[in-house]
């Protein structure tokens, strides 16, 4: 599962969009990447949930948002996190991924803590 095959190019969205989606309270950044590089540098407000404890921690995501993805580069780790989710019966129409990951986003000038 190394590629986006499994998800709808609707669901994979750009940077502004993200962060409109994120300002507006209408949904969450979820940093799915290791807990060494999300403190080394994330999204502003992005929760860190490493995509190995998705499964484990899915009673953390809002079920009445949308569910942004977003890891280092928007691949491989966001699509295994978006699979999990949608399997375990989230609303699929309200699961997103960030085309280009944080790395996209710091280009972008967004901000970063």
């Amino acid at each position: 599962m190394d590629s986006d095959s499994n998800i709808n190019p609707d669901k994979i969205i750009d940077t502004n969009t993200a962060s409109k989606i994120h300002s507006n309270d209408e949904g969450i950044i979820i940093d799915v990447r290791s807990t060494n590089e999300y403190t080394h540098r994330h999204i502003k407000n992005a929760i860190s949930i490493p995509v190995d404890e998705i499964r484990s921690r899915i009673t953390e995501l809002p079920s009445d948002k949308k569910i942004i993805f977003v890891c280092n580069s928007g691949n491989k780790t966001c699509t295994k996190a978006y699979q999990i989710v949608s399997d375990t019966g989230f609303d699929s129409n309200k699961l997103y991924k960030i085309d280009g990951g944080t790395n996209r986003w710091i280009q972008d000038g967004y901000p970063v803590e």
